[in-house]
């Protein structure tokens, strides 16, 4: 029976047990017998030393992304805090990526495979190139003025009558009290004034604030605000067109009424309820404006027959919105 070992020869470790020449490394589990001739003595396998990870690879990790972080951030607070040119840049990203290897190890003198898992760390670097496009924005320029703004009636329509400055072409725009575009036109440095209509004919003009705006390339030159509170018509006067027939007595061809409007925007009569002494009719009136100041209107009223003496008229204007603008009351008298 040979002398007991005292180190396992594969891994030399010194805890190994033996029964009837059978021997096992209690540390590694190798199994093994001595041979009883006399022979030199069998050097013990070294232990094999796992493959120690990079650890300064962790370090060039962080150090790589806080540069990307870097240079990223400056370009996006560039880009918030003032205007440029095309800018191209090239950025040099550093990138560790982990990818599992398999190492397949063999010690002699047995034929026990033994399998170990590494980490294999490498590092790529990678070369981008970051295209930063800068709108550069132009400065408005100057002497771009709304100057001032007043109701006129053009073509029986309201229009609002802006006078303005401008250095350059650019576009006046009307916007209504419900927030809407109501017209809008091109001038040039050379004019000073435009007609802009508040409405389409037939239609009164809403009452409130109405806003010029002024624009071009260069964005919104210039802004106003006019504010309307609407009509305020008043009946002042009656005339009558008529007629007397001997044989055949009196006849009516139409009611002039004279009107006042104190407001500062027109309005416009549809109809007329015509009362003549007892006998009332509703009449349709071609819509006609009523500007602010001093205007009449025409309703063509008919009747025959009427006999000598003073007749009672009375004529109530409504408005295209169904309003009762204004009520007047007078005398027809024959011959």
């Amino acid at each position: 029976m040979g002398t007991a070992p005292e180190r396992c020869p594969r891994c030399g470790g010194g805890n190994i047990i033996g029964y009837k020449g059978e021997w096992e490394c209690m540390d590694c589990g190798y199994k093994f017998s001595l041979s009883p001739r006399k022979g030199p003595e069998q050097k013990p396998t070294p232990p094999q030393e796992p493959v120690p990870s990079k650890t300064g690879d962790g370090i060039g990790k962080w150090i790589a992304l806080i540069l990307v972080a870097f240079i990223l951030g400056g370009l996006i607070l560039g880009y918030g805090i003032g205007y440029g040119p095309r800018v191209v840049k090239e950025v040099t990203v550093t990138q560790l990526s982990t990818k599992p290897v398999t190492v397949t190890m063999m010690s002699p003198p047995s034929t026990v495979i033994t399998t170990l898992t590494v980490i294999k760390t490498h590092t790529q670097v990678t070369t981008a190139t970051v295209t930063q496009t800068v709108t550069a924005t132009p400065k408005p320029p100057s002497g771009c003025e709304i100057v001032s703004a007043s109701v006129v009636m053009r073509n029986k329509v309201a229009h609002l009558y802006v006078k303005f400055t401008t250095s350059v072409t650019a576009a006046l725009k009307l916007i209504g009290p419900d927030g809407e575009e109501k017209s809008s036109d091109i001038v040039s440095p050379d004019e000073t004034a435009v007609y802009l209509p508040m409405s389409t004919y037939g239609e009164t003009p809403l009452l409130g604030k109405y806003k010029v705006v002024m624009e071009s390339l260069f964005g919104k030159l210039a802004e106003k605000e006019f504010e309307f509170s609407g009509y305020e018509v008043k009946a002042v006067k009656l005339e009558f067109e008529k007629k007397w027939y001997e044989y055949l007595g009196g006849s009516l061809l139409g009611v002039i009424v004279h009107l006042e409007n104190s407001g500062d925007l027109p309005t416009y009569v549809v109809k007329a309820r015509l009362t003549l002494d007892e006998e009332t009719k509703m009449i349709d009136v071609f819509p006609e404006p009523i500007p602010p100041g001093s205007s009449s209107i025409k309703v063509n009223a008919y009747a025959s027959g009427l006999k000598a003496g003073s007749h009672t008229v009375k004529v109530v204007l409504i408005n295209d919105e169904g309003n009762e603008i204004a009520t007047i009351e007078g005398s027809l008298i024959f011959p």
